[in-house]
C-alpha cells in the first residue's frame, strides 16, 4: 500500500539530488548547549524551532590531527566521504554502561546495552538527510521501571476496561521484557530537507522536534516516541517566520476489533501554526499554537477534519466541538542581546478552566572565569489539568507519553544546570526539584485509570564525570551519579552509580 506514495517521493526528490543543505542538529543537552552558546558573539536562533539548524556549530576542531586514526577517533565520523558537490558521514552508536542502585542491593545490577547506526548526508545544495538506528537492552531503577509499565501499551478486556501489558521509555518506544526486569527495544529516526529556495524549508520524516531555549519545553519536547510528520519553514523577511507542522500521533491503544492479526492503536494527530517575530537579531517572540485532533474512537478510524490543513490560527478552535479538538495556545521569548547571556520564557494555556504553564530561563556562558562553561536556571510550571483534554484520548501526548514536559500536569520545577569542558575532560551537574500538588503521573492516559493524587516534593541530583573522545558524535567515556529523593515515601530513595562508554545523539529523561 505504500508504493505509490514511496515512488511519488521519490520522483519529487530526484531533481532535488543535485543540490545541499547542513546537516540537522542532534538534540541532546550537550549540541544545545553548544548551539545556544553567545560568548563570542550576541545573536539569537531565531523562531527557536530546533532540528533544522547546523551541527556544525561550536563543535569543529581549530587544529586538524594528521594522523588517521587519531583524526577518525578524536575528531571526524567513523566513514566520510566529502566532494565539492556531497558529503556523507556514518558512525556507530552506542552505549555500553553498568550501574547499581545502592539503596537497592537485592535486585540485579542496573545496565544499557545500545548498539545503532548514525547515517547523514548533504547532497550538492538543497537536499540533506540524517538517519538513526538503536536496538537496545536495559535494565532501569525501581521508579523507572514503574513509570515505563504504567504507560506501556493498554489492552481492552470484555468487562470494558483495560490492562497495560509491556512498557514504553520516553524518547525512544515500546518494549518486550527482557531477562528478570529488563526490557527489549528498538527505534528507528529520519529525515529529509529539501530547500527549493533561500526562504523555505521542507522536512519530512520522524526525528524529534523541539520548541525553546530551555532544558524543558512547554510547547513541544523530545520526551515522547518519534512520530512522521511534515514541516514547512518560510522566512517571509528578516522579520517574520512562519512554521507549519503537521503531525500523526498515536495512543497506545489497542482497538477492540481487528481485521488483521494484531489490532491497531487510536491514531490522532497534530498540527502547529507556529509565527516568529524578530524584533532585532537578539531578540524573537513567537505564537505557538497546537492542536490535537480525533481520528476517531476505539472502535472505528476517521479522516482528519479538513481544518487540519488550515495554516489560518483560531479558525479550528472557533468552529469545532471539544470533543473533537484540544488546542494548546503559547508564547515564546528568546534575548541574546548580552553577550554570554540568553534570557528565555514560554507561557502556554490548555482547554480547561485554569489550564496554563509557563517558563522563565537563563543561560551564562563562560562564567565566573571558566572558559568553556555553561550555567543555566530555569523554573516551570504547569497546573492540574493544563495538557488535558475534555476527551481523554486527545490529552496533549504521543504514544502514552507528554508531548511537551516529562512530567505532564500540576507542578513546579526549578532546574539548576552547570557543565565545563577542559581540554577533553568534561563535568556536568545537574539539580532538580519539583513541588507537585494533586500530581498524577498518569493523566495524560487516554483511558481513565484509577490512581491516587499525590503532593509531594522531588529531588533529582546528578553528577557526570567523563573524557570526551569526540564531539561528532559526543563519544565519550564516563562515571556518573543519580539521587532521587521522594518525600511521599512511596519509594526507597534511588541512589545509582555508573561507568560506561556512550555515544550521545537524544536525550533521555529520567527525572520524573
Amino acid at each position: 500500500m505504500f508504493k505509490k506514495p514511496l515512488i511519488l517521493l521519490l520522483i519529487f526528490l530526484f531533481p532535488s539530488l543535485l543540490f545541499c543543505q547542513q546537516i540537522p542538529l542532534p538534540l541532546n543537552s550537550f549540541f544545545k548547549d553548544k548551539l545556544f552558546d553567545n560568548s563570542g558573539k550576541t545573536s539569537s536562533i531565531g523562531s527557536s524551532f530546533l532540528l533544522l539548524n547546523s551541527l556544525e556549530v561550536g563543535i569543529e576542531a581549530s587544529v586538524q590531527i594528521k594522523s588517521y586514526s587519531k583524526r577518525k577517533l578524536l575528531q571526524e565520523h567513523l566513514f566520510e566521504l566529502k566532494d565539492s558537490n556531497y558529503q556523507l558521514f556514518l558512525s556507530p552508536i552506542f552505549n555500553f554502561s553498568i550501574g547499581q542502585d545502592q539503596t537497592n542491593l537485592v535486585d540485579q545490577r542496573l545496565f544499557r546495552n545500545t548498539r545503532g547506526y548514525y547515517l547523514a548526508g548533504n547532497l550538492l545544495n538543497k537536499l540533506s538527510f540524517v538517519s538513526t538506528f538503536y536496538e537496545n537492552q536495559a535494565r532501569y531503577s525501581l521508579y523507572e521501571t514503574a513509570y515505563f509499565l504504567e504507560h506501556g501499551e493498554l489492552f481492552p478486556l470484555d468487562s470494558g476496561t483495560y490492562q497495560s501489558q509491556n512498557a514504553v521509555i520516553p524518547g525512544a518506544s515500546r518494549t518486550k521484557p527482557f531477562k528478570e526486569n529488563g526490557f527489549d527495544f528498538s527505534y528507528a529516526t529520519g529525515q529529509i530537507i529539501y530547500q527549493p529556495f533561500n526562504n523555505l524549508t521542507i522536512s519530512a520524516g520522524n526525528a524529534p522536534q523541539f520548541i525553546g531555549v530551555g532544558y524543558r519545553s512547554l510547547l513541544l519536547s523530545d520526551n515522547s516516541i518519534p512520530a512522521p510528520h511534515l514541516r514547512v519553514k518560510f522566512t517571509i523577511n528578516k522579520k517574520w517566520e512562519f512554521n507549519y507542522m503537521r503531525m500523526r500521533l498515536m495512543n497506545l491503544v489497542r482497538k477492540s476489533a481487528a481485521s488483521s492479526a494484531e489490532a491497531y492503536y487510536d491514531p490522532k494527530a497534530l498540527s502547529i501554526n507556529y509565527i516568529t517575530y524578530n524584533f532585532n537579531p537578539n531578540f524573537s517572540l513567537s505564537f505557538f499554537e497546537g492542536l490535537i485532533w480525533s481520528m476517531g474512537d476505539s472502535i472505528q478510524t476517521k479522516g482528519v477534519h479538513p481544518l487540519f490543513y488550515s495554516p489560518i490560527p483560531f479558525l479550528a478552535e472557533l468552529t469545532m466541538k471539544q470533543q473533537d479538538l484540544n488546542p494548546i495556545i503559547g508564547l515564546n521569548l528568546s534575548y541574546s542581546g548580552i553577550k554570554a547571556q540568553q534570557f528565555y520564557g514560554q507561557l502556554a494555556f490548555g482547554n480547561q478552566q485554569n489550564a496554563y504553564a509557563f517558563q522563565l530561563g537563563w543561560r551564562s556562558y563562560s562564567s565566573f572565569g571558566l572558559k568553556n562553561s555553561m550555567l543555566q536556571f530555569e523554573y516551570n510550571q504547569a497546573t492540574e489539568k493544563m495538557f488535558q483534554s475534555v476527551n481523554s484520548r486527545l490529552s496533549y501526548s504521543n504514544g502514552n507519553l507528554p508531548l511537551a514536559h516529562t512530567m505532564g500536569n500540576a507542578f513546579q520545577e526549578l532546574i539548576f544546570r552547570f557543565n565545563v569542558d577542559y581540554k577533553r575532560f568534561y563535568l556536568d551537574l545537574k539539580t532538580t526539584y519539583y513541588r507537585l500538588n494533586n500530581y498524577s503521573s498518569i493523566s495524560l492516559l487516554p483511558v481513565t485509570k484509577i490512581k491516587p493524587l499525590i503532593s509531594t516534593n522531588l529531588l533529582f541530583q546528578a553528577i557526570e564525570l567523563g573524557y570526551r573522545f569526540n564531539k561528532k558524535t559526543n563519544f565519550s567515556t564516563f562515571v556518573s551519579w543519580n539521587y532521587r529523593s521522594d518525600q511521599s515515601n512511596l519509594l526507597l530513595p534511588t541512589n545509582q552509580f555508573f561507568v560506561g562508554i556512550k555515544t550521545s545523539l537524544d536525550n533521555h529523561y529520567s527525572e520524573f
